[in-house]
Parts: C-alpha cells; structure tokens; sequence
C-alpha cells in the first residue's frame, strides 16, 4: 500500500512541476508579453516541459468567426498559420473545443474529419488533444498538443494540462487588452499628427506638453523648442489683461475664443482656439485653426458693402459740389478780365482759382477711390511698363535722382489691366521722387518670386528719402492721409484698391532717415479672370 501511495505522489509531483514552471513563464510575460509571444512561450512549454512532440495554439477572431494559428512548437511555419473556420456543424476537434468549452481528445476515426485525418496520418500523429483557454465563459483560443509516439493523452493528464491553461487565459487577455490599447494609441497618435488643425497639450501651468506638426508649422518652432520649454501664454496677443482672463478661463472646460497668435517671425495669426479638459487628467487639450484668411475677406466683404454705399452717397456729393465749382471757376475767370481790377484783387483771385482746382481735383480722386472704374484686363509685358513709366518720368521730372533699375527678363505676361498699373507704378514713384534729394537714388526691381504658395511678381519700389515714421506706417493707405501740403491723401488709398482688384498685395517697409520700400506683389497663376 505505502509503494502504490508512493507512486501516485511521484506522479503527481512529476505532473505539479510542469505547472509551476508554466506558471512562471506565463508570470514573466504577464505583464509585458504580446499575444503572439505568450502564445510562443506556452507552446514551447508543453514540449520541452509537459513532453508533448509537438504543440499548436490558435486564437479566436470573433469577427471573422474563426480560429487562426498564431504560435507551435514542432511545426513548420505553414502548418502553424492553420485557420480553422467555425460552424455549428464542423467536427474538427479545434472548433469542437472552442464550441462545447472542453477538451476533445483523440476523437473516433468515424468522427473526424477526412482532411483532419490525413493530416494526422502527414505529420505522424498518433494522440492529440485540444483544448480551449477559458476565463469564465469566454473562450480566448484553442491548445492544440500532439504524440508521435504510441502514448496516449489521459483524461487526467487533460484535466491537469485544462487547470493550467486558466492562467494562460488571463496572459492572453491582459495582452489583448494591452495589444487594443497601444493600438488605440497609435491611432490617436497618428490622427494627432494628421489633423489640419493645430493641437497641442498643455498642462495646468499652460507648460506645452505635446503638439503635432499642424501646431509646429503655425508657431514656427520645433517641437523639441516647444515641449517643456514653451506655454501657449507666449503665444497669445492682445491687451494683457484679456490674455490673462483667457488663459484663467481654461480651468474650465470647453472654452472657445477667437484670438490672436503670434508666430515665431513676429506674424500675427487670427485663430479660432477651443481648449478641452482631457479625461482622467488636469491636462488640456487645445486646437488652433487658423481664421486670418476668412476674417480678410469677411473684412473685404465688408469694405466692400462700406465703399459701395459710400459710392452712392459720394456721386451725390460730387454733383453738389462740382455745380458750385464750375460757377466758381466761370465767375473766376470773368472777373480776372476786369480792367480796373487791382494787383492785390488779382493775388486774391488766383488763390480762389489755385484752391477750386485743388477742390476738383479731391473731388475726382474720391470718386475714383469710391466708385472705382472696372479692370479691363490684358495680356501685358509688366517689364516693358515698368520701364515705360520710368522712362516718361525721367523725362518730364526736373528733380535729378540716382535711377537704379533692375528688371526680370523672364517673367511672363501677366494678366492685368495695363493704365490702372501704370497708374499705381506712376504714383509710387513720383512720391519716391519727392522724398528724395537731388542726387538722391530711386530704385525699381522686378522679379519672379514664390509667395503664398504660388509664383508671383514682386515689384519694389525704393527711395533713399527720409522714410515715414513706424506710427505713421498703418494710416498711409487710409483715405485722406497726406504728409504733403498740397497732397489730397487719396493717392496710396487708390493704388491699394487698384491692386486688390488684380488679386495682388501692397506692403511698405520704412527706416526713417534711410529709406522707403514698396512692394508690389501681382499673380502669375490663372485666376477667374476673363481677358
């Protein structure tokens, strides 16, 4: 009796240890292990460990209602990648475990299936048993352990081998869930970094957490300038008092404003921010679409309603004025002819006639500006122009500047209307000329540039005069500002709407006592157009 008891516990010790060490294979990859690797590991265990020659292990694909081979021992990798698929009807032991949530061992020849069959007869498999990786009721994949040899699975090796599947199931499912969750992550990583919206995670200091390339290309600095280093305060422009309210505003959640953001160049961007808390965290997240060119044209929209209606009211106003004019003008010149009209009476005329010139003349130029004439636009050579205006003007000016021209030769036409350029070519240069001594140097240069993304031509206008102070820059394209004494201030305002209708740009650049720049920026790619 003591030798069979002896026996019995020497078999059950032999069973008990191979237990232990798959649980401490299954303990190291609990925590770290990807499916396919745990599954490797085991797979590897009830060969070297449990004695079987070969064994194979298939998960469950739920969508697609199958059973797919993802790690074995003792196979090749072909055989390995076996799929089963899983119907009410199927007798392969795999799906018959997976159904019935117990092992199938060694099942009748008039039971199996003939493909299951002959591949037992290939491999040289005389005992198999498979059985399903259970936590509860759910059934996570399938164990698949094989005998060449004439031993034969026992229902109580089975049961053993069953108990200790229980903790593989609970590897596989920390896994999966593992597996979902850097899988989330790198979904949410990747539409981070593919959203066309600025994004960035700020934490409760408004520090720079994370941002994607969105934010990086609006701000002009690299993510490693920005992360740690860089809170959004820094970004945000405004009166302080207003910033300080917005940035204290994010203590609650959803927040949205629209705001200015100043980039690395010192570039001014009209955004719509929202900042968001973010789940489980005092993080915020914030995103930034960039509204500056909707906002220019609600601008222009509106500039334009505003001019449409001062049109309206300035042709009644240039009628009432110019009837006055003309009377004033006729009765002007009546009366010069008087004989016995004095010196003086003659000085005080020709002030009369000298002022209602320079009346008519604001009066046209507000018009102009006001109810401006159409473009009629052309096919031109804008160097043939430019060269042109400056011909004519170095012929009729009697102030001697220091001309310094360079033109592009290989721009091409442009689809513009000839006389409004000219017009605005004419005036800038003429106001370059009167802020310039003799001697003093106007330069012209034209070229080819990308701006905006498109090829455009730059055309700069330069003077060496006195320049115009930095508080003066934002007005000079105002209507009815002039620095000059006899000036109607409608000059620059005019040559800005000019441009704008031919889609371009204007800009000026100024160091007082130095020098006064203008560019001209006109489009080369086709627009709306119609010649």
């Amino acid at each position: 009796m003591s030798v069979k008891n002896a026996m019995m516990c020497k078999q059950m010790t032999g069973k008990i240890v191979p237990i232990k060490i798959m649980s401490k294979t299954i303990a190291v990859r609990k925590s770290s292990g990807t499916v396919i690797e745990i599954s490797q590991d085991i797979s590897e265990s009830l060969v070297k460990i449990w004695g079987f020659d070969r064994s194979w292990i298939g998960m469950i694909n739920e969508e697609a209602n199958t059973i797919e081979g993802v790690a074995g021992f003792g196979f090749k990798a072909s055989e390995m990648k076996t799929c089963y698929s899983i119907t009410a009807d199927s007798q392969n032991p795999a799906c018959l475990a997976y159904m019935q949530k117990k092992g199938v061992i060694n099942q009748p020849i008039a039971d199996r299936p003939k493909t299951f069959d002959l591949w037992l007869k290939k491999l040289g498999i005389q005992s198999y048993g498979y059985f399903p990786i259970l936590k509860g009721r759910k059934v996570f994949g399938v164990v698949g352990a094989f005998y060449h040899t004439n031993r034969v699975l026992k229902k109580g090796d089975a049961e053993i081998l069953f108990s200790a599947l229980e903790q593989t199931a609970v590897a596989l499912e920390n896994a999966q869930l593992h597996e979902k969750i850097k899988l989330s992550e790198k979904r949410y990583h990747a539409l981070f970094e593919s959203m066309n919206i600025g994004l960035a995670v700020i934490d409760h200091e408004q520090r720079i957490c994370s941002v994607n390339q969105t934010f990086e290309n609006l701000s002009g600095y690299s993510r490693e300038a920005l992360i740690d280093k860089m809170t959004l305060n820094q970004f945000l422009s405004g009166e302080s008092q207003k910033r300080n309210e917005m940035i204290r505003g994010m203590n609650q959640s959803p927040q949205f404003w629209e705001c200015h953001f100043v980039n690395k160049k010192g570039l001014v961007k009209h955004v719509h921010m929202t900042v968001t808390r973010m789940a489980n965290s005092s993080n915020r997240l914030v995103s930034l679409i960039d509204i500056s060119k909707q906002k220019e044209l609600e601008r222009r929209v509106n500039r334009s309603e505003e001019l449409a209606s001062i049109g309206e009211l300035s042709a009644g106003i240039a009628h009432e004025i110019r009837n006055p004019l003309v009377a004033i003008t006729t009765s002007v010149n009546l009366l010069k002819d008087e004989p016995q009209l004095s010196d003086e009476g003659q000085q005080l005329l020709d002030i009369v006639k000298e002022e209602s010139d320079h009346l008519a003349v604001i009066v046209d130029d507000f018009l102009k500006y006001t109810r401006p004439k159409k473009p009629s636009f052309q096919k031109e050579n804008i160097n043939s122009l430019l060269r042109d205006v400056v011909q004519k003007l170095k012929d009729c000016n009697s102030r001697k500047a220091n001309w310094m021209e360079h033109y592009d030769d290989d721009l091409p036409e442009l689809l513009i209307d000839r006389y409004q350029i000219r017009q605005v070519i004419t005036n800038l240069l003429l106001n370059g000329l009167d802020a310039i001594q003799d001697g003093g140097v106007l330069a012209i240069h034209s070229q080819k540039v990308k701006h905006g993304g498109m090829y455009q031509v730059l055309i700069l206008i330069s003077d060496s005069g006195i320049g115009i102070p930095k508080e003066e820059l934002p007005k000079i394209f105002q209507p009815f500002y002039s620095t000059k004494e006899k000036g109607t201030g409608m000059g620059l305002a005019i040559c800005k709407r000019i441009i704008s209708e031919h889609d371009g740009e204007i800009h000026v650049e100024s160091k007082p006592g130095k020098r006064t720049t203008f560019s001209v920026i006109l489009p080369i790619q086709k627009s709306n157009r119609k010649e």
